[in-house]
C-alpha cells in the first residue's frame, strides 16, 4: 500500500522535486495547501492532488498523512516540521532544519 504524500507549499519547486524523484511510483500525492484556498485547490487539480487545504495546519492535522513535502522559506520552516515531528509526520526537506544552537530548544520539549 503506498503512504500518503502532502505538501506544506503548492509551488513548482514541490512538483518538480516529485517527478524528478519519481515519488509519484512509490506514493499517493494525497495533499496540498497554500495561504490561499483558490491557490490550493487549483494547485489540487492542475497536479491531481485528492485533498487541498487553506492553512498549512489543517493539512499537518489531517490523520491520513504519512509524509509532508516542507519547501517553505527558511523564516517559517523549521516551525512546520516541528509541527510535522510532533504529528508523527516523516518530513522531506531541502536543507537542514536545525541552522543555529537557538533551535534546538524545540527538541527539548
Amino acid at each position: 500500500m503506498k503512504s500518503n504524500l502532502a505538501i506544506l507549499s503548492s509551488d513548482q519547486k514541490s512538483i518538480d522535486f516529485i517527478k524528478k524523484n519519481k515519488l509519484s511510483n512509490s506514493l499517493n500525492l494525497y495533499a496540498n495547501s497554500s495561504r490561499n484556498i483558490e491557490v490550493a485547490q487549483v494547485f489540487a487539480e492542475i497536479h491531481n492532488f485528492k485533498k487541498y487545504y487553506g492553512s498549512y495546519e489543517d493539512l499537518i492535522n489531517d490523520k491520513d498523512i504519512d509524509i509532508i513535502l516542507n519547501f517553505l522559506p527558511p523564516g517559517i520552516k523549521f516551525e512546520y516540521i516541528y509541527l510535522c515531528l510532533k504529528n508523527n509526520i516523516k518530513v522531506i526537506t531541502d536543507y537542514p532544519i536545525i541552522s543555529n544552537s537557538n533551535d534546538l530548544k524545540y527538541f527539548n520539549n
